[in-house]
């Protein structure tokens, strides 16, 4: 028979046993079944009326707002707002579906004071709150809908759709989550003209039609068969890399920067000493200016004509955009020469009475050319000279390439007096 003593034993045990379970029970997620699974976690709610979305996280506070159907962040001077972000977190919003009832600690879940994260919906009708915790996987997180009430794990990951990342052994809200970085949404083959200005010096690219010998002109109506290439116009006449004049236009025409340079002081931007220039015009005329300053590790500033805030883009950037746009000799054969085979002439525009600037070592290229084309009676265009009188020579009067029609030139700033020697 068991002594009384040791009943008592058993019984503080259990008692301890009890206990500790409650204590454990309180400290780790447990699943309750008092929801509905599959129940979504806001009724009748409509993304399409929500006007306004307010996030915060500790002292970071994030404000959206829609404005005549494009998405802004007032809380962040009124920049463009990546509008598919905004449209992804609403739609999971919309159709996030409750799992599990969940219960332990604020501080396990991350939907304590210091660790949640508030978002409010706000439309016409109602503003709608949501507390969003942490995550115990991609695809899931744990969020109240008030912030004492039941902890709800749902079937989205919606902490990373309100702009919440890692950092160091924590999550932080991100306002750069939210930008726009996109500088330009244009296409690339509407880019006609392309200006760079480098230190002193300028090269100039156009796009020219074959055999037509002028640079193709704003709002030029071109034709089915006609095909344009690009042609160096500046500092003198020459074939340019089609491949790197293209690779230009298509970079910036769509480029992305990869942040605002809101964290680097104005002076140290580098804009008043710029490290290149370039110019971009488009068929329908309209120009965009990209000026490039200091380089800050992979990173380089660089600002837009129209656009009030400075841009860090990768160094890789700058390089495309600022690279040598003469075609390689191994790159001529075969391709199309505005000029029609004749030697380059200089500068386009020309000199007195519309005739091109034409130096005389080029003069006597094209002599050369012409007598040579005369002996073997290969160029029909210029008729054999009447036979001469004696001790006479004839007057050979070389027939000169059209001029290329130079277009209005570019104006890039801070061009300095020697650059127009």
């Amino acid at each position: 028979m068991m002594k009384p003593s040791a009943i008592l034993i058993l019984l503080a045990l259990l008692l301890l046993l009890a206990a500790g379970l409650l204590l454990v029970q309180d400290a780790r997620p447990v699943v309750e079944e008092s929801v509905t699974a599959g129940a979504p976690i806001l009724k009748n709610f409509n993304s399409d009326s929500i006007t306004g979305i307010d996030l915060k996280k500790g002292d970071v506070k994030v404000s959206l707002a829609k404005k005549d159907g494009k998405w802004l962040m007032t809380s962040h001077k009124d920049r463009p707002v990546n509008g598919d972000r905004v449209k992804s977190l609403l739609e999971n919003v919309k159709t996030a579906r409750l799992e599990k009832d969940r219960k332990g600690s604020d501080e396990l879940f991350a939907l304590d004071e210091k660790g949640r994260t508030e978002v409010v919906f706000t439309s016409e009708a109602a503003k709608t709150p949501l507390f969003i915790g942490k995550s115990p996987d991609m695809s899931k997180c744990f969020v109240r809908l008030d912030p004492k009430g039941s902890v709800l794990e749902i079937d989205k990951g919606l902490d990373t759709d309100a702009g919440l990342r890692s950092e160091g052994d924590g999550r932080i809200l991100d306002p750069a989550y939210f930008f726009d970085l996109k500088v330009l949404n244009i296409a690339a083959d509407d880019v006609i003209d392309i200006a760079i200005k480098k230190g002193n010096d300028v090269v100039r690219v156009q796009k020219v039609l074959p055999g037509k010998n002028e640079p193709i002109q704003p709002k030029q109506e071109l034709k089915p068969d006609e095909k344009p290439i690009w042609w160096i116009t500046e500092p003198e006449g020459a074939p340019a890399d089609e491949s790197a004049a293209g690779s230009i236009a298509s970079t910036l025409a769509t480029l992305n920067a990869k942040s605002y340079a809101d964290n680097v002081p104005e002076k140290d931007r580098g804009f008043d000493k710029p490290s290149a220039k370039v110019k971009l015009r488009l068929k329908d005329g309209s120009e965009h200016t990209f000026t490039f300053g200091k380089a800050e590790g992979d990173d380089v500033m660089m600002s837009v004509s129209g656009r009030p805030d400075p841009y860090k883009v990768y160094k890789y950037v700058f390089d495309n955009v600022t690279k040598d746009l003469k075609k390689k000799d191994d790159d001529k054969a075969g391709q199309p020469d505005p000029h029609n085979g004749l030697p380059n002439f200089g500068p386009p525009g020309g000199g007195p009475g519309g005739q091109p600037n034409i130096d005389p070592a080029t003069m006597e290229m094209i002599k050369k050319k012409l007598e040579e084309a005369k002996k073997n009676k290969a160029h029909s265009e210029v008729p054999p000279p009447p036979p001469p009188p004696a001790k006479i020579e004839p007057e050979v009067k070389p027939v000169l390439p059209p001029a290329v029609v130079k277009q209005p030139e570019p104006k890039i700033e801070d061009k300095k007096p020697e650059d127009k020697k």
